[in-house]
């Protein structure tokens, strides 16, 4: 942008061939610099239209129409921009759509901002048809305009009378639109997978796992896996949501295993640049216009140093940036370190893993096949949510953690067969194991039995109520009328006695 100074209409100035005693009117108000631009400028007009004359009256090739750079949505866009990061609040105008022809040549419509203040000029900014840039008009002339580096100031005042937009969420509660969700997990569970699986539903616009992702295309770009082992474990999530893999034309997967994989990685100085790696996968998320980014996982895709504070911070500014900016999610997976195991955290190295996204996911483990994911950070949401999941058949299922897994079974089963040979040795050493507590309470003394070591009351309590509600035993009453007493037995087994349900009726 050019420095103030006096605007002068280029209409009163000589025209070629007058003599430049006609300028010097002009030399007091105008810098020799903007003067000589303007000369030069108009000496060029003339020359056009000596040109066009010169061949029949056609417009030189220069003047003739041209096809706009932007369509009117990516002018509207750029201007939002412009106004929000160039200009202060008092400072933006007004923007508008109008066919006025402030370009030439001009190909209709287009928007502009009216009325805009650059650098203490009124005038309005529109974009140039050809090289697609700023433009400020101002009392008929028009200069090009220098970007300078973002400066979005905001007066919150001028909210008021306006609605909040509501937050965005790729997957409500755990992963925002338009930011970065750090997911980590301990080596083999399944952190790739639910990624995967989070990514396929999302593309085929279905629900997993009992939520929603939001619908539409998806990149997956994974350092650990080669395409065959993406093509099983793709095979197996649509068999288990009812469709095929042909549906999924809204995935693409980036499967770089044998390949060097960096994304950003530090100069000689220790400052981190992208690699031209990244610079193909912005082109094709600029594209393609992915709606979900997986990157997996950060130890391949980082080549910084884990624990530097800033080159961390400025590799997960770069994925955000990317956010922000193509309106999609990202969800960059990593592994934690020792320390973050053994103390539940998820942390991978450097806090400013954890301080420089928005969200932080941890999937561990549960008992047997059930797996579960942690919200341990979220900016936007509650903390400390968890999502219980179980492996079957290659994908994951919900699991409700009150009902009894394989694993549960196998043990009830040892229980139960434990508590009827122990009960039945009791009851013919002539002892009588009670149901009820007391000093002969059945699970106590089947505890303290030599045959029943290893097991524990409250165990044997949940095996005795199981077994009774099977029929596998019963309680029978024993003893004189005045002094009746309660023996559990097995039901197989006959000492006498009379059943308590037969006493009672």
């Amino acid at each position: 942008m050019i420095a103030p100074y006096k605007w002068i209409d280029p209409s009163t100035l000589p025209h070629r061939g007058e003599t430049t005693q006609n300028w010097i009117a002009f030399d007091e108000d105008v810098d020799p610099e903007i003067m000589e631009r303007w000369r030069q400028r108009y000496a060029g007009a003339c020359e056009a239209n000596d040109l066009a004359a010169d061949n029949d009256n056609e417009l030189p090739a220069a003047a003739t129409p041209t096809k706009s750079k932007l369509t009117a949505d990516e002018e509207r866009e750029y201007l939002e921009n412009f106004q929000r990061e160039q200009l202060l609040p008092g400072e933006r105008g007004e923007l508008v759509f109008d066919d006025a022809a402030f370009r030439a040549p001009s190909t209709g419509p287009f928007w502009h901002i009216k009325e805009a203040i650059i650098e203490g000029f009124a005038g309005d900014v529109f974009m140039g048809v050809l090289d697609g840039a700023p433009k400020l008009h101002v009392d008929g002339i028009v200069e090009p305009i220098t970007p300078s580096a973002p400066f979005p100031l905001v007066d919150p005042s001028e909210w008021h009378g306006t609605v909040a937009t509501e937050r965005e969420w790729f997957l409500s509660g755990l992963i925002p639109h338009r930011q970065v969700t750090l997911l980590s997990g301990d080596g083999g569970m399944g952190k790739s997978l639910l990624a995967l699986q989070i990514g396929a539903t999302s593309a085929l616009a279905i629900k997993t796992l009992g939520l929603e992702p939001r619908p539409g295309r998806v990149l997956y770009l994974g350092a650990e896996d080669e395409a065959d082992e993406f093509h099983r474990r793709l095979d197996d999530i649509c068999a288990a949501h009812g469709r095929e893999i042909g549906d999924l034309t809204d995935l693409r997967i980036l499967p770089l295993a044998d390949q060097d994989a960096i994304l950003s990685e530090p100069d000689a100085k220790g400052n981190m640049k992208a690699t031209p790696l990244w610079k193909r996968v912005e082109r094709f998320v600029k594209d393609w216009q992915p709606g979900l980014i997986v990157l997996d996982t950060a130890a391949d895709l980082y080549g910084g140093d884990e624990i530097k504070r800033s080159q961390v911070r400025h590799f997960v500014g770069m994925l955000r940036k990317i956010a922000i900016g193509h309106k999609c999610a990202v969800l960059l997976l990593a592994h934690p370190s020792v320390a973050g195991m053994t103390s539940g955290s998820g942390y991978s190295g450097s806090t400013a893993w954890n301080n420089s996204v928005r969200s932080r996911l941890y999937l561990t483990s549960g008992e047997g096949d059930a797996r579960i994911l942690k919200t341990v950070k979220s900016n936007y949401g509650k903390k400390g949510g968890e999502l219980h999941l179980e492996w079957r058949e290659g994908v994951f299922v919900t699991h409700d953690p009150t009902e009894p897994t394989i694993a549960d079974g196998l043990i009830a089963s040892h229980d139960d067969k434990k508590f009827l040979a122990v009960l039945s040795k009791l009851n013919r050493n002539g002892m009588r194991p009670s149901p009820n507590k007391s000093p002969s309470f059945a699970p106590k003394m089947i505890a303290k039995h030599p045959d029943g070591k290893g097991t524990k009351t409250q165990a044997m309590e949940q095996a005795m109520h199981r077994l009774l509600d099977a029929g596998k035993i019963k309680v029978v009453q024993e003893g004189p009328p005045s002094r009746r007493y309660a023996r559990l037995i097995v039901s197989a087994e006959d000492f006498g006695g009379v059943d308590d349900d037969a006493d009672s009726g």
